[in-house]
């Protein structure tokens, strides 16, 4: 019995195949496409949609324009380190997406209720139901969609999840509020940031006050203690002196270590006996080397001061030195060229440039060893000075540029937190200009009955046509 009426199903679809034409084939389709469209029509429940937009705010940065890098620092608590490095669209999406504010929306429209849903299947549907797009890296475009009911149960009257107003009125609202919450959440980040700031600069600005007037205290209480009227200038200038000479002593020692790594690969280079005539040649100048290069070291060392002290070049004593300097190197020059005649072959070009090469390196490392030794005796000379100043003179040296220091840091703190303030206030406004609010929609955003229909209409058109192309044998004659 059943292989009976297996076969007479065969046989209703084989006269239902030799009854097609294209003429038929063409209104079966249509056939199809009006009951699929009709049955999306009537049954279908209806989308609506509603999208708003967003732009990210362009209103200039208040606090680098005022000052700079202490701006930028400052800056940092506000919107622009809140977004991040990643790119600020991403942070907001993420934002977007984030349990915090999808648990706000849900809270607000009671939707695990209306859904009848747990909380965390209620925030899957709402994120299923939310679209975010970016508007070519200038802001965002969100898109919520409800489920109304179909035309069906709102014709007999039935009960749905979501009415055909109710639907409409949510999708809107609820694309409203991801743009409140958003700019709520990020103006509430950002104002904490920038009051944190504020409060550290106003805690350290406290601290740095009260350290300044102790130091104050201490101060006067040296100089009434002892009758201290300036003993930072004595002092004062012993510790440039020593700054200057530490300074050009590491320079020396630097230089020496050069030069002597450059001699030695000249010295390779030449012959035995042409690098010993030079080093003898050298040693019988070396005293007035040594002469030369500690007036040398002293007059820099002089000058370096002097300028520490505040002397421009157009002072005389400033002329003077430099004049003094430009007179010993001219000095050194002649001992070089005095050298170079004593040892020079002047047959042999490139072998005579390499020896002067090496004599100017060996005159050079001996004046540089020698004002290093120079400048290392000056450097002892001015520590133990500076070891002898009475204990009571070495304080109150310390405390006067203690006292500087905290009072410049005093100046920096009160202007960083009168920033600090401003930047509070601005980031309580805004931070996103909205481009266009959500409203409710006037007609269904889906699903499409026409398209329905149309899709239903070709593909049946196609499926039917290759059938009957091949029951009648089409592609295998093109195929012979």
């Amino acid at each position: 019995m059943l292989v009976s009426e297996v076969s007479s199903e065969a046989q209703r679809i084989e006269r239902f195949l030799d009854w097609l034409n294209w003429r038929r084939i063409v209104q079966v389709s249509l056939l199809g496409a009006v009951l699929i469209g009709g049955a999306v029509f009537v049954f279908a429940p209806r989308r609506y949609s509603a999208t708003t937009s967003l732009l990210l705010s362009e209103r200039p940065d208040v606090m680098t324009t005022l000052t700079g890098q202490a701006a930028e620092s400052l800056a940092a608590g506000g919107l622009v380190s809140f977004m991040g490095q990643g790119g600020p669209l991403a942070r907001l999406e993420a934002i977007f997406q984030s349990r915090s504010i999808g648990m706000q929306l849900v809270h607000k429209h009671k939707l695990a209720q209306r859904l009848a849903l747990d909380e965390e299947k209620t925030l899957e549907a709402l994120a299923e139901m939310t679209r975010i797009k970016p508007l070519k890296q200038a802001g965002l475009k969100i898109g919520v969609t409800c489920r109304g009911p179909s035309r069906l149960w709102s014709w007999l009257g039935l009960r749905s999840t979501f009415g055909t107003e109710e639907a409409k009125n949510l999708c809107a609202d609820l694309a409203n509020d991801y743009v409140d919450a958003l700019d709520t959440y990020v103006t509430e980040t950002s104002v904490q940031q920038a009051r944190e700031t504020r409060q550290f600069i106003a805690q350290r600005l406290k601290d740095v006050k009260e350290e300044l007037e102790q130091t104050e205290d201490r101060l006067e209480e040296l100089q009434s203690e002892y009758g201290l009227i300036d003993p930072d200038s004595k002092a004062g200038q012993l510790i440039r002196q020593a700054e200057a000479t530490s300074q050009a002593w590491a320079e020396a020692t630097a230089l020496v270590e050069g030069l002597d790594h450059s001699l030695h690969t000249a010295r390779a280079q030449l012959a035995h006996e042409d690098a010993t005539r030079i080093a003898q040649e050298v040693t019988a100048r070396n005293p007035v080397i040594v002469k030369l290069e500690e007036k040398l070291a002293n007059l820099e060392t002089e000058l370096a001061t002097a300028r520490e002290a505040g002397k421009s070049r157009l002072h005389p004593d400033v002329e003077q030195m430099e004049a003094a300097i430009g007179s010993i190197e001219r000095q050194l020059e002649d001992v070089q060229g005095e050298v170079r005649q004593q040892v020079s072959r002047q047959t042999n070009p490139t072998y005579d440039a390499l020896m002067s090469k090496t004599i100017g390196l060996e005159v050079e490392l001996a004046g540089t060893r020698a004002r290093k030794a120079t400048y290392q005796a000056q450097l002892q000379e001015v520590e133990a000075r500076l070891a002898a100043l009475p204990p009571v003179i070495r304080e109150y040296v310390r405390l006067s540029r203690q006292r500087q220091l905290q009072a410049e840091l005093l100046t920096t703190l009160a202007t960083r937190l009168e920033l600090a303030a401003i930047e509070e206030r601005r980031e309580s406004s805004g931070k996103f200009e909205v481009l266009d609010r959500a409203v409710p929609p006037l007609r269904k955003s889906g699903p499409s009955s026409v398209r329905s229909a149309g899709v239903t209409f070709v593909l049946l058109v196609t499926a039917l046509g290759l059938i009957w192309a091949y029951r009648h044998g089409i592609f295998a004659s093109e195929i012979e």
